[in-house]
């Protein structure tokens, strides 16, 4: 990416930075709260009707990592209104402040979904007891609509260029399977991170060994992913390497999660993803796409 593929100012994706900050500022922590209260709520139901004790950690960190998300959508969303002077101006600072916030969202989006990987039939109604099943379309439909408050005002402003048409496909793929990855990866955590606690609680002197590595590994690797992108979305050749960083070091940590726990199909999926998000990194093509000439 050179110079000639900065656009010039921009009202309308001022215009959409400002709408998307306030979204983020606004919506996002509210819609993700109630996310947290229904898979809380769910949780708990399919404990004490199924007994599944592996679940008895999964209110705790439901009640930290909801807010934590809702509460760095707040971040983004200021980082979002700062960004709507720059980018009106057409300043080279506009585009990269506000994609690196609106990457913040796009992934809260994907990771406030984790439920429907664990709950299927639940979110289908197909439990006859309660309420599991009544609030399916609330339980999609909001994380859905977290996902949509960043990644729809994403693409628009990272595509919005003077790249020829080939750049501007790899990019957008690029980048959508740096979003996807970093959700996955982030998810796998969390998923480790239960499994780990509720052995704790069963056996004291337990320590899954993988699931406690596997779960750090992924969690850092995921704040290198969001610190690239600024830089990545700049053409700055620190972000393709920031990224790569991170991308390799998920591609570890969903693989030590996937030795140590074989049967956790999340684990294989992370890794094949991250896989297919890494190899490509590497081609000349996306290379010149993702970076300055």
């Amino acid at each position: 990416m050179n110079e000639s593929s900065e656009v010039s100012g921009s009202g309308f994706l001022a215009a959409l930075a400002a709408i998307a900050g306030l979204l983020s500022i606004i919506v996002v922590p509210n819609l993700g709260m109630q996310v947290a209260d229904m898979v809380t709520f769910r949780a708990n139901m399919v404990m004490e009707m199924l007994s599944r004790p592996e679940l008895i950690s999964a209110p705790k960190l439901v009640a930290f990592w909801y807010p934590f998300w809702s509460g760095l959508s707040v971040i983004a969303g200021v980082v979002l209104l700062l960004a709507v002077l720059p980018l009106a101006r057409g300043e080279k600072r506009g585009r990269p402040m506000a994609l690196g916030a609106l990457f913040i969202p796009t992934t809260f989006g994907i990771y406030a979904l984790w439920p429907l990987t664990f709950f299927p039939r639940v979110m289908f109604g197909q439990f006859a007891f309660g309420n599991l099943g009544a609030s399916a379309k609330a339980l999609i439909g909001l994380p859905a609509v977290i996902f949509a408050i960043g990644v729809i005002p994403f693409f628009i402003i990272l595509l919005t260029n003077k790249l020829a048409l080939r750049d501007k496909v790899v990019q957008f793929f690029a980048f959508l399977l740096l979003i996807f990855t970093t959700a996955i990866g982030f998810m796998n955590g969390h998923t480790a991170l239960r499994l780990l606690w509720s052995n704790l609680l069963d056996n004291p002197q337990l320590i899954d060994k993988a699931l406690a590595v596997g779960t750090v590994v992924n969690w850092l690797a995921v704040f290198l992913i969001i610190a690239s992108i600024p830089f990545l979305s700049a053409g700055r050749a620190k972000g393709r390497w920031l990224s790569l960083m991170g991308i390799l070091s998920l591609t570890m940590g969903n693989t030590i999660l996937m030795v140590g726990q074989p049967t956790v199909w999340d684990y294989r999926v992370g890794t094949i993803l991250a896989l297919i998000t890494l190899i490509p990194l590497f081609l000349p093509g996306v290379k010149i796409a993702l970076t300055e000439s």
